[in-house]
Formats: structure tokens, C-alpha cells, sequence
């Protein structure tokens, strides 16, 4: 039978596993959340982007074909975009850093960094659960461990407590039965030794 004390160390170790456990499942989780996130945010812009470069290829050849029709030749028209296009060109280039790269890094930020990272088996955890439940469900557990791990650290610190240490030797020096036999004869040899030394002075 394991005795009190290297029970609640046994108890503090289980819960400490149990509670690095969830925190990383919980991490697994968030990081996967978060690179979903990115990922879907890139395909969107991706998509979106090309969708808009054919919506202005084609805008251009509209543009060429009814300027070339009504007003001038298609050449000159060509040349028109061509100036139009090298003019954007020039104002995205020299507003790069205003207009693209602060922005996309701000909201690539916002995707990637995990600002919720709680430092997990998922034992609660069903497949039909979303990544917020799931989430949600192991930081329960989390907590409830959290719990455990005070109750049993405030149980083992309560066994170091001199008093309950004394209780303690005292238990186990009377439950041995050696330990009790030797502190009988001790007794004995004292109770002996008193009764020579009273003997003497008399």
C-alpha cells in the first residue's frame, strides 16, 4: 500500500502530464486554426486578384475596340492603356509600402499570430466538433486540472508541515513492529537504568 506522502507526489505528477498534455493539444489546435485561416486567406486573395485581372484584361479590349471603333485606331488606343497602365504602375510602385506591403503584413499578422495561446489527450473531443469547441472543451479540462493540481499541491505541501511530518514518524514508529520493539527495550533500559541509579542514591 503506497503511503500518503509519495501518493500525492504521484497524484501532482499524474496531473502535471495531464495538464501539459491538454495545453499542447490546445496549442495543435489554435496553430491549426490559424494556418486555415492564412491558407483560406491567401486562396481568397489569389483568386480574387486573378478574377480581377481578367475583369481588366478584358476591360481594356473594350476600351481598345470602342476607342478604335469611334474615335481613333486600336493602336492608339493600345498606346492610351499602355501610358494609363505604365502611370499606375509608377503610383504603385513609389506607394508599395502604403498601399500593398503595410497592409498585407498587417492581415497576414492577424491571421498567423496566436495572441490566445493558453500553454492536452482530447479525451472529451468528438469529430463532429469545430476547432472553437474543441478548443473551448480542453481549456475546460485545462482548468479543471489546474484545480486538481492545487488541491494535490496544497495536500502535499500540507504533508511537509513539521506537525504532520512528526504524525507521520510516530504512525510509522508504532505500525512497525521492529521500530516498536526497539523503542519498548529502549524504554526498558532507561526504566532499568532509573531504577539502578534510585537504587544507588538510597
Amino acid at each position: 500500500m503506497a503511503k500518503p506522502f509519495e501518493t500525492e507526489i504521484g497524484n501532482l505528477t499524474n496531473d502535471f502530464k495531464t495538464y501539459l498534455n491538454i495545453r499542447l493539444n490546445i496549442i495543435g489546435l489554435i496553430l491549426s486554426k490559424h494556418i486555415a485561416n492564412l491558407a483560406s486567406f491567401l486562396l481568397t486573395a489569389a483568386i480574387i486578384t486573378a478574377l480581377a485581372g481578367l475583369v481588366i484584361l478584358m476591360l481594356s479590349f473594350a476600351f481598345v475596340f470602342w476607342y478604335g471603333a469611334n474615335i481613333g485606331t486600336y493602336y492608339q488606343g493600345f498606346l492610351i492603356l499602355a501610358l494609363v497602365y505604365t502611370l499606375i504602375g509608377w503610383i504603385i510602385y513609389w506607394g508599395r509600402k502604403r498601399f500593398f506591403i503595410d497592409p498585407i503584413v498587417k492581415k497576414v499578422n492577424e491571421k498567423i499570430v496566436v495572441n490566445d495561446f493558453i500553454l492536452g489527450t482530447q479525451t472529451g473531443l468528438q469529430p463532429q466538433m469545430s476547432i472553437e469547441e474543441q478548443i473551448l472543451s480542453l481549456s475546460r479540462e485545462a482548468d479543471q486540472c489546474e484545480e486538481d493540481m492545487k488541491d494535490d499541491f496544497d495536500a502535499f505541501t500540507d504533508q511537509l508541515h513539521p506537525i504532520n511530518l512528526a504524525k507521520r514518524l510516530m504512525s510509522n514508529m508504532l505500525t512497525n513492529p521492529t521500530m516498536l520493539v526497539s523503542l519498548l527495550n529502549i524504554a526498558i533500559k532507561l526504566l532499568r537504568k532509573n531504577k539502578d541509579n534510585k537504587e544507588e542514591k538510597e
